[in-house]
């Protein structure tokens, strides 16, 4: 490692402890980050306190997406839910993933064992959930988050069955698994779902294997092609 790398992380991690635990935002994860507004922080970071237990400490926290209703966006107007990333070390530690009804949602930083490390906090009744609670209790906007706005998370989002990863399931993702069975075509390395925490996945009995197991059997086959195949046309 070069010595400028090594002052650099050396310095990321003393302004770290420097930080309470309510500044959120310190360390951004990307240019797409945002700070947590101020009316927000304090609460956030209270709940967090009192979920996690109050010997929880954080080293790195931001916000990540901020979900309004349809039409409001302004500084004046409060999210629906707030989308915080935190994680105890910025740098990897080792992939953790869960399964979120579609969705294959990994995160590299350490972060375990509450979840990926990303939290929904709703300012309105000042709750505060793991992202696997909120996709269950149904809260608006979620699922939206990783659909349409998952280039800007911290975590990776992956659609189930969607092998070209243009995040949209079509006839091209079950040409591309046909090919890949009869060896025309490989397999990317990350087809393969690895790390998987069966406690924070959703729901626990739909878990795939791979990217490619569409119908769940936990088998890639020429079925989980015909399924992708119904689902474009709208036959299931």
């Amino acid at each position: 490692m070069h010595t400028y790398t090594k002052k650099v992380l050396s310095s990321l991690m003393i302004l770290a402890l420097l930080f309470p635990l309510c500044a959120v935002g310190t360390v951004p994860a990307s240019a797409a980050s945002k700070e947590m507004d101020e009316r927000y922080r304090e609460p956030f970071a209270e709940l967090y306190r009192n979920s996690y237990g109050v010997n929880g400490f954080w080293q790195y926290c931001w916000v990540d997406y901020y979900h309004y209703a349809e039409g409001a966006t302004s500084d004046e107007t409060t999210p629906d839910f707030v989308a915080v990333f935190c994680s105890d070390y910025l740098s990897p530690h080792s992939e953790y993933t869960i399964i979120i009804e579609d969705y294959c949602v990994s995160s590299e930083c350490y972060v375990y064992p509450y979840g990926v490390g990303t939290y929904i906090y709703t300012p309105s009744n000042e709750s505060l959930y793991t992202l696997t609670e909120a996709y269950a209790a149904g809260i608006d906007g979620v699922e939206e988050m990783l659909s349409e706005h998952y280039d800007e998370l911290t975590i990776g989002v992956t659609l189930i069955g969607d092998l070209d990863r243009d995040h949209k399931l079509t006839v091209k993702d079950a040409t591309k698994l046909q090919k890949c069975l009869v060896g025309v075509e490989e397999f990317e390395s990350a087809d393969e779902i690895v790390n998987v925490n069966n406690q924070h996945c959703y729901p626990v009995n739909r878990i795939p294997k791979y990217i490619s197991d569409f119908n769940r059997d936990r088998i890639r086959n020429v079925r989980d092609a015909t399924a992708i195949q119904k689902y474009v046309a709208g036959l299931e």
